[in-house]
């Protein structure tokens, strides 16, 4: 296996100082390894020793770090002066404090010698340049001529090994839901809203927005989620009938298919709705806490069904909830004499 270096591989640079700081060395030595104390300001005297390593013998190891199908996000860095070095006209762009393989913008030239023989149907040829002097000396990141290139030739059964696996199905279902926008219910309710009464029918909806849809992908795994509103959930307000005289107790709740409809012109006032409520107490001050209406809540309930381009599906619930109030009167019937009576 061919390796072109243009540095050599480990060296040791000191500087005579009043106090040694402290480093650590890497638990391996087989692998790039750089220990350098202090900031590489300059501003302070101190002795530092740079240790650099390599072994041919772990290529698997140094390309799972870092192939990716995004080089662009693996090759990012924070620099100082500037983030990115152009490796002295080879044309590629790594963070100077980044050492790893990289894969080449463009292949070499078949008759490249690093291709060691293969050809591009075989594999690829990476690269890679590290550091090997510390910060703030001559020759060190800042002066692109002091760092080494590293050519490799990596068989595609390396780099298929070292590939990270396929995003989770089900964790892109869950961020495709999260992008779901379920809007809150309006509530409606009639069929005259200033003129409702016990014992008649209250009539109650909401609108329906229609299916919503939201798609996540990653790494060639797209998921899809549809939502579409099942039922509505109501809180009336008013305490269940007790068939005797009014008690406090948890509101009434009810729970309408669908959205609910809005009666129509010709309705039956005493047909029971798609969706409605008969109220049995009149909302007085005395029993809403000064308010003179029911606090009502309208919760609408979601399906959700996702489904993978990998042939993975599931299911998921979502809801929302809106808040309202209603005045609920009574109708009484008077009786009058009329003419001649």
């Amino acid at each position: 296996m061919l390796v072109r270096k243009l540095a050599i591989a480990a060296f040791v640079v000191f500087t005579a100082a009043t106090s040694l700081h402290p480093f650590r060395l890497p638990a391996e030595t087989d692998e790039d390894a750089t220990a350098t104390p202090g900031n590489g300001s300059g501003d302070g005297a101190f002795s530092f020793v740079t240790l650099i390593a390599e072994s041919i013998e772990h290529v698997a190891v140094d390309a799972a770090d870092v192939l990716s199908d995004t080089p662009d996000s693996a090759i990012s860095g924070s620099g100082s002066a500037s983030t990115r070095d152009p490796m002295s006209g080879l044309g590629q762009f790594q963070a100077e404090d980044y050492c790893g393989w990289t894969r080449l913008t463009t292949p070499p030239d078949p008759s490249d010698p690093a291709w060691e023989g293969n050809s591009s149907a075989d594999g690829q040829v990476m690269w890679k340049s590290c550091p090997i002097l510390g910060p703030g000396t001559p020759g060190a990141p800042g002066n692109w001529e002091g760092r080494p290139v590293v050519y490799q030739f990596f068989p595609n059964d390396v780099i298929a090994a070292a590939a990270p696996p396929p995003p989770d199905p089900e964790m892109l279902a869950q961020r495709a839901i999260r992008q779901l926008r379920v809007p809150p219910p309006q509530i409606s309710a009639g069929p005259d809203r200033g003129k409702l009464a016990v014992n008649l029918w209250t009539w109650l909806w909401t609108e329906d927005p229609g299916p919503l849809t939201a798609t996540a992908a990653a790494g060639g795994v797209s998921v899809t989620a549809i939502a579409t509103l099942d039922s509505v959930t109501w809180s009336l307000g008013e305490p269940a009938a007790t068939g005797g005289p009014y008690a406090a107790g948890p509101p009434v709740t009810i729970t309408c298919q669908g959205t609910g409809t809005a009666p129509p012109a010709n309705y039956d006032w005493k047909a029971e709705p798609p969706c409605g409520h008969k109220y049995t107490w009149r909302s007085t001050k005395e029993r809403t806490g000064g308010t003179g209406k029911w606090p009502i809540t309208a919760t609408s309930n979601w399906n959700v069904t996702w489904q993978s381009n990998t042939g993975v599906a599931g299911s998921a619930t979502l809801s929302a909830t809106s808040n309202d109030v209603l005045d609920i009167g009574e109708y009484r019937t008077v009786l009058v004499q009329g003419p001649g009576g």
